[in-house]
């Protein structure tokens, strides 16, 4: 696995690519979009897109984590059920946050995303090339971090 520029907004998507099925699973843990190719019949594949609308990230208590990507624009009962999720007793709310993005503007409607979540792929990158050096590699894998 390793870090991709979204295609979608840009920011760090997450590239799982299996070398011996050529199969790939891409997610972006902020717009929430999500792209497979699979192997269907013999060499022939499958592949599916979907455009992200956002992503609840839910952490309970106990340290259990819970990810949705939004598939769909965030409508007012969606919301108030991922509301109650959010202010339930077993909820950790400081570590919890549901946004969403329409036209690449991003909304927090409940917690505070991580510091890094509005880090474009280049500036993620970049910080990768200082963490573990300005190594060519890094232009070819980046690390998830």
């Amino acid at each position: 696995m390793s870090a991709v520029e979204c295609p979608q907004c840009g920011r760090v998507a997450i590239e799982d690519y299996y070398c011996n099925t050529f199969e790939i699973y891409i997610y972006c843990l902020r717009c929430g979009y999500n792209y497979s190719r699979t192997m269907s019949v013999g060499t022939e594949y499958e592949e599916e897109v979907r455009r992200g609308h956002g992503i609840f990230y839910l952490v309970n208590k106990g340290g259990q984590r819970k990810t949705v990507l939004l598939n769909c624009e965030l409508d007012t009962k969606l919301l108030e059920e991922y509301r109650m999720e959010f202010f339930g007793q077993d909820t950790n709310q400081e570590e919890s946050y549901l946004v969403s993005v329409k036209d690449n503007v991003f909304i927090t409607h409940l917690g505070n995303a991580p510091e890094k979540f509005n880090l474009s792929f280049n500036e993620h990158k970049e910080q990768m090339r200082t963490k573990y050096g300005d190594d060519e590699f890094i232009d070819v894998i980046v690390p998830i971090d």
